[in-house]
């Protein structure tokens, strides 16, 4: 890695901790430049301001986020409904590591479900769609639609992905993952067998196949 893309992500890494410390309006550009042990015009010379490098720290989570649960979607060895099944799991336990995307969480539900910067808004616009595109695709399965005639897969998706953000507030604005993570498990299972009953049982058990 070049120098420049090594400063860079040491800025990053000292600039999530502090945010995650002590949140977004109570870390400066100056404290940011201390932690990381650069001049404050170093720090302009890779991001516009404060915000820009806020945005960055939580694109770089949801990135990640998005490249593990990429693999989820696009294994083609598990049947549509047991990926959809695994995605949700995995997702959960994906968003419970990802402190910043968290915190961003609690920011919203504080600001009446407005994320405060338009560019954040646009990257979490961004996730929530390729999300949806991924259910959609998977609830449109031909075998799905065959065994299910008249099928609503956009309906399908859009409750799924309705669901999954409501428990996002119960789960990591309220701080209830651990509380709930063997019933939504369990929970998960049964909805899907259920929904899916038709077309292949599936084995009732927590771990990702």
């Amino acid at each position: 890695m070049d120098r420049i893309k090594e400063t860079r992500k040491q800025i990053l890494a000292t600039a999530k901790y502090l945010f995650l410390e002590y949140g977004f309006d109570k870390t400066s550009l100056d404290e940011i430049a201390r932690a990381s042990h650069k001049a404050k015009r170093s720090l302009y010379n890779h991001f516009n301001n404060k915000e820009e490098i806020y945005t960055f720290v939580l694109e770089e989570e949801l990135h990640n986020m998005q490249t593990a649960l990429e693999k989820v979607f696009n294994d083609e060895s598990i049947i549509p409904p047991k990926r959809i099944h695994n995605y949700l799991v995995q997702r959960m336990e994906l968003m419970n590591q990802a402190k910043a995307i968290q915190q961003q969480l609690k920011n919203r539900v504080a600001n009446h479900g407005e994320n405060r910067f338009v560019k954040i808004h646009q990257l979490f616009e961004h996730f929530d769609a390729w999300e949806r595109k991924h259910f959609l695709d998977l609830s449109s399965d031909k075998v799905i639609c065959e065994v299910f005639n008249g099928f609503d897969a956009e309906a399908f998706a859009d409750m799924l992905q309705m669901v999954i953000k409501s428990l996002d507030i119960t789960f990591f604005v309220q701080g209830k993952y651990a509380q709930y993570k063997p019933t939504f498990s369990y929970m998960i299972d049964r909805i899907i067998q259920l929904s899916f009953t038709n077309i292949t049982p599936l084995p009732i058990n927590n771990e990702l196949q």
